[in-house]
């Protein structure tokens, strides 16, 4: 689904006119954006549709995704809580086409803060970031859910009264087994904490991967003498050469702090200084003491996997982690990485 959202200025300015809205005004905007928005219609064309990348408008991103969240949790409790036995049908699969328009939006929300990060869109993932993991643990601690689910597991994999093709049996073992891991029988007092966790995770990760993207538009590497540049091949010269002039043109050709950038200058350039000059602006994204440093991140997301592991049952977050993995457990995934390493 998709809508024209309501530009958040103009939602401001009725707002001073209007300070309240009735609960049926915010249930209407609601369903009026998930019906016209381009970012959460369903995307026209064949094989699930193309997303309306021209349609995007960036400051419709923030309601659009209130809305989008709004309707997946009507449409999870609706699975929940509905009156019919559960079945693999009524409730594993409809799970499944549950919460629709929150994926589209959110598939062009991740290629936007991936790609074209710029102007409001840090702010709007730090904002952004959160309800989404808030949303995620409303589902798997959602206890009416679980409790069909385990009930199907049950019927199938122990009681054996249902059969099920190999497909279904292998998606309704992965969503059982998914929901216990993130959490679905823990104490309601323990899921509270778990939540926490996950938020401040999920703020977490997105102030380091903003620290980052600033750390490669603040880092570049100036060429003025071209015989810096033997072995660089003219193509690239040429990308480094507009670089420059995008980058305030403080000299002919510029090194700047992206992989796309970095790796052919590190494949092809014979000068040995500027190889490392180029490496370390590139490696040491995040280290280097100012204020996008990103050391007392990982030592705060460190602590908080740890503690989620040791909530969730598990000694350590590598174990949480490996375990849905071919691997298995931490040990096995080193035991095999040691056979490729050689």
């Amino acid at each position: 689904m998709r809508w024209c959202v309501v530009p958040a200025s103009f939602l401001a300015a009725v707002a001073l006119v209007q300070p309240s809205y009735s609960q049926e005004s915010s249930v209407n905007s609601s369903q009026s954006l998930l019906s016209n928005s381009p970012l959460l219609k369903p995307w026209p064309g064949p094989h699930g549709g193309v997303p309306p990348w021209n349609e995007v408008r960036v400051d419709e991103f923030g309601a659009a995704f209130d809305a989008a969240i709004e309707q997946a949790e009507k449409e999870i409790d609706q699975i929940a809580n509905q009156s019919a036995p559960p079945t693999f049908e009524n409730t594993i699969l409809a799970m499944e086409t549950a919460g629709e328009a929150l994926h589209r939006i959110e598939v062009l929300f991740d290629v936007h803060a991936g790609n074209l990060n710029l102007g409001p869109i840090p702010d709007l993932e730090r904002s952004i970031t959160p309800k989404l993991a808030a949303y995620s643990d409303s589902v798997t601690q959602n206890a009416a859910l679980f409790a069909r689910i385990e009930a199907i597991h049950e019927d199938v994999f122990e009681q054996k009264t249902v059969t099920l093709p190999d497909d279904a049996k292998r998606l309704l073992d992965e969503t059982f087994k998914n929901f216990v891991r993130r959490g679905a029988r823990l104490s309601p007092e323990d899921k509270s904490k778990l939540s926490q966790i996950n938020t401040r995770l999920a703020r977490l990760f997105t102030d380091f991967n903003q620290n980052i993207l600033e750390e490669e538009k603040g880092h570049v590497t100036w060429i003025d003498d071209e015989s810096r540049l033997s072995g660089v091949p003219q193509s690239s010269r040429d990308a480094m050469a507009v670089a420059a002039k995008e980058k305030g043109g403080k000299a002919k050709w510029a090194v700047t702090n992206t992989r796309s950038s970095m790796d052919p200058f590190l494949t092809n350039a014979d000068d040995r200084e500027l190889r490392e000059q180029v490496w370390r602006n590139y490696y040491f994204r995040g280290d280097n003491n100012d204020a996008h440093d990103n050391k007392a991140i990982i030592r705060e997301i460190l602590n908080l996997r740890a503690a989620r592991a040791k909530l969730l049952g598990y000694p350590t977050h590598a174990h949480w982690r490996m375990e849905s993995t071919m691997a298995g457990t931490p040990d096995r995934g080193m035991e095999l990485m040691m056979k490729v390493w050689p």
